[in-house]
């Protein structure tokens, strides 16, 4: 339960962090207030808001990082839980998908994105082989849709990258954090079901 009371809780912070958020964003550095449709979840994160003044959502938004890391951590410990299996493989998962969470953790700093970086490449690595032991195993549903998961993390780091469509990469990430996060929700419930 702990990662899916973690992101339910990293959304409502999330979303009273943009309450305080003065304003700004790349597309519009003088708008005031959060935009849902220009601002990123890294904007939040800063210290300075994209309007040059002081970001007073940056505590919450913070401690809505540090929430949904952790969370995300457990999550990542309990994956291989569901696999019948000792292999090497399955008890990577953990390993790369904390590493994942640790570097994200970092992502509000000068080391955006290098974390980014280190993040998104231990994150596919834990969820391919996630993916692995989801069809190996038969949990057709949760592989498919965690197949949804790589493809529009990819999608988000395509753009991220080369900078096409970039003006709509802001609301690309958003749904991204709810399919990503529906999608952790799901396989927590497949594991709650099966211990019982």
């Amino acid at each position: 339960m702990i990662p899916i009371i973690g992101g339910a809780v990293f959304i409502l912070l999330y979303v009273i962090a943009t309450l305080f958020y003065p304003g700004g964003s790349n597309q519009h550095p003088n708008e005031i207030g959060f935009n849902w449709l220009t601002n990123f979840w890294c904007d939040l994160t800063g210290s300075i808001a994209k309007n040059g003044q002081k970001n007073n959502a940056q505590p919450i938004a913070l401690v809505a990082m540090l929430v949904l890391c952790l969370s995300l951590s457990v999550f990542w410990l309990a994956v291989p839980k569901l696999f019948n299996s000792n292999s090497f493989i399955y008890k990577s998962i953990s390993y790369a998908g904390i590493g994942a969470m640790i570097a994200a953790c970092f992502i509000f700093t000068d080391f955006h994105d290098f974390m980014m970086n280190i993040g998104s490449c231990l994150g596919v690595i834990a969820l391919s082989f996630t993916l692995l032991g989801l069809f190996r195993f038969q949990y057709y549903r949760l592989f498919w849709s965690g197949v949804g998961c790589i493809f529009i993390i990819g999608i988000n780091n395509l753009i991220y990258y080369t900078h096409y469509f970039i003006d709509y990469l802001p609301v690309i990430q958003k749904v991204s954090f709810v399919f990503v996060l529906f999608w952790v929700g799901a396989y927590c419930a497949e594991g709650l079901k099966k211990r019982t």
